[in-house]
This record gives structure tokens, sequence and C-alpha cells, in this order.
């Protein structure tokens, strides 16, 4: 029994790349590492970089709502400079960025909360208004 369930799960993984999983995954690796070099780039912060940080984060707003998942998980950053990146980026994105943004304010970080606000008041979406509202008697969101 041992020594069929690694071979059972070898079998799932080729029957998983047979019907082209794994090679999404490859393909959301690339976007991933794709995302994150933009952002860096967008940041701005090295001196070397710094002509490059306009380029970068047109292009991702160009990459709209693909580009939006992954620089949602950055929204965790202590980085002013990130920050400001993010609001900017995900602003100009607008629309797209408005639903997953809203998810962000039930995060059980506040500073991850207040960051989602800030990007939701750049973007201007009406859909974000009633979210917002039920965080106005929360003492840490005022």
């Amino acid at each position: 029994m041992r020594k069929l369930k690694p071979l059972i799960i070898f079998l799932f993984l080729i029957l998983l790349a047979g019907k082209g999983y794994c090679e999404n995954l490859d393909v959301k690796d690339e976007l991933k590492k794709k995302i994150d070099s933009l952002f860096v780039l967008a940041c701005g912060g090295l001196e070397k970089y710094r002509d490059q940080a306009q380029p970068a984060e047109s292009t991702l707003v160009k990459m709209g709502e693909r580009a939006v998942p992954f620089l949602l998980e950055k929204l965790t950053t202590q980085s002013a400079r990130e920050k400001w990146t993010l609001i900017r980026i995900l602003g100009k994105i607008g629309e797209p960025a408005t639903i997953p943004v809203i998810e962000r304010l039930d995060s059980e970080n506040k500073d991850e909360v207040k960051l989602a606000i800030r990007i939701l008041g750049e973007i201007k979406d009406n859909r974000a208004v009633k979210p917002l509202i039920g965080l106005i008697n929360k003492e840490d969101y005022n």
C-alpha cells in the first residue's frame, strides 16, 4: 500500500500535466515574476532604476485586471514608496480592481485595510461606498 500511494500521486500529476494544468501554473508563475519585477522598477527606489519607473508603472496599468491579484499581495508592505506606488497603479487600473480591493476590507491586518481604503478612494468607484460606510464606526478606520 505504501508503494502504491506515490505511484497514484505520480500518475495523477501526469494526468494533470496532460490536461494542461501544470502549464497553467507555469504561466501564472511567469506572470507573477514579471509583475514583481515591474513593481520593483515602478517603485523607483534605486537611483539606477529611476528612468524605468514610469514605463514600468504604465506597463502594469496596461496589464490591468491580470496584474491586480499579484499587486494585492503587496498590500501588507510597510514601505511608504511601495504603498504610494500601489495607490497610483491600482487607482489607474480603476474599475477592474474595485471588487478585489473591496474584498481586502475584511482583512485582519489593519495596515492592509487602511491601504485598501486609500486605493478605493483613488479609484472612485461607487460600488465601494457601502463597504466603506461599514467601516465608519470602527475606531481604526474613521
